[in-house]
């Protein structure tokens, strides 16, 4: 392993194919410009949510003085990332689980140079370890099944009468102290799924909810919407740009893209840039994974598909997040999905070959991303605004 100043080798040739250099400056009026992105350093101390944060496996690495250990994972922790709502553990007192959230971007109960002070009284306002800009990634629709059958969630995905909206408003009135300055990446593959994984019926009633949480979300004045819309690999871009106005992308700043996947930041600017022109608006990708790409599968017949998709093995950190972008239609490069979480399946239910099931933090697969990271040295700590 190497010592903790030394630099993680990258073969050139990788970072030649693989980067995209930033362009000169920010995408015009990029909302996201200069705000100094808020990093979740509470969550690495509660005993329920450690699993899920790098934090705990970092200091653990300090602890036992292995330096190369905790070069590798400095790479990741001193990145800010996306907060997910995700799971139904949020969907109780939503206003008091996010409105904790927010209360940590204002005077963090944690925080400081290794995420480790705890700041008795709350006196930790104006951390630029912490940051004060959170983005947050919202998935709370029920995906039950991926069939014709599949109703589109119950009774919590109902339009009228369900507990999904309610729920938004929720999310909406926590960020009240904050005065709502935020970015939201609404439902990642919660759209591009209605054409394989739901009825007619339900892809109506999928589109009518997009379409009333964009309009709703939309009208917040200092919150910064992007619906996803999977990525270059996955919808044709016709097809892409239907799903987007049928679910009321006129409504918000725009889409979201690679949320989930592991595809090109160039691949992704192509493709974005043909959706931006068209629907005259703007977008971000999510740069977090990709620096290697997809993961190509030679023999699909006897291989595992989804290995592009869950824990591939050439996944490598790709840009750090910045809006100097290279197309004036994309707003930010930003880490929307979370470097080192397995994403081999759910309950017992394992979609690929290799990882823990559940989105638990997986300290080989953290340890492969950030030594196949395309960038050289060190992220900026405290991070640098975006």
């Amino acid at each position: 392993m190497p010592s903790r100043n030394a630099k993680v080798a990258v073969p050139l040739l990788a970072v030649l194919v693989a980067a995209i250099p930033p362009a000169a400056g920010a995408a015009p009026d990029s909302p996201q410009a200069g705000q100094r992105q808020w990093i979740d350093c509470t969550t690495g101390h509660l005993r329920g949510a450690a699993p899920y944060s790098v934090w705990p496996e970092l200091w653990r690495a300090q602890r036992e003085g292995d330096a190369g250990r905790v070069t590798l994972l400095e790479r990741i922790a001193h990145v800010p990332q996306a907060k997910w709502l995700a799971g139904k553990n949020v969907r109780f007192a939503p206003r008091r689980v996010i409105g904790g959230h927010v209360a940590n971007t204002i005077a963090p109960e944690w925080g400081g140079p290794n995420c480790g002070t705890h700041y008795q009284g709350r006196a930790g306002a104006g951390d630029p370890y912490v940051g004060n800009y959170p983005i947050f990634a919202i998935r709370q629709l029920d995906h039950e099944g991926c069939d014709s059958r599949y109703d589109g969630g119950g009774a919590w995905n109902r339009v009228r009468h369900g507990r999904y909206l309610p729920w938004i408003e929720d999310f909406i009135e926590a960020l009240k102290p904050i005065d709502h300055r935020a970015t939201v990446i609404v439902e990642p593959d919660g759209l591009p799924v209605v054409e394989k994984c739901l009825s007619r019926r339900a892809t109506g009633q999928r589109l009518a909810l997009m379409r009333a949480v964009n309009r709703r979300l939309g009208g917040i004045p200092n919150l910064t919407t992007y619906i996803d819309i999977g990525s270059s690999g996955w919808l044709r871009a016709g097809h892409a740009i239907r799903l987007l106005r049928k679910a009321g992308v006129r409504h918000i700043r725009g889409f979201a893209l690679n949320t989930t996947h592991f595809n090109h930041t160039r691949n992704e600017l192509r493709y974005g840039d043909k959706l931006a022109r068209r629907l005259g608006k703007r977008y971000v990708v999510n740069t977090a994974e990709n620096g290697r790409g997809g993961l190509e599968i030679e023999n699909p017949n006897k291989t595992n598909v989804k290995n592009r998709f869950c824990n591939p093995k050439n996944a490598g950190l790709g840009t750090l997040p910045t809006t100097r972008t290279s197309s004036r239609h994309a707003d930010a490069y930003l880490w929307i999905s979370r470097p080192g979480l397995s994403s081999s399946g759910r309950g017992t239910n394992r979609q690929c070959s290799r990882g823990p099931l559940g989105n638990i933090f997986w300290l080989p697969k953290a340890r492969q991303e950030a030594r196949l990271a395309i960038f050289d040295g060190q992220p900026p700590w405290p991070p640098a605004p975006l």
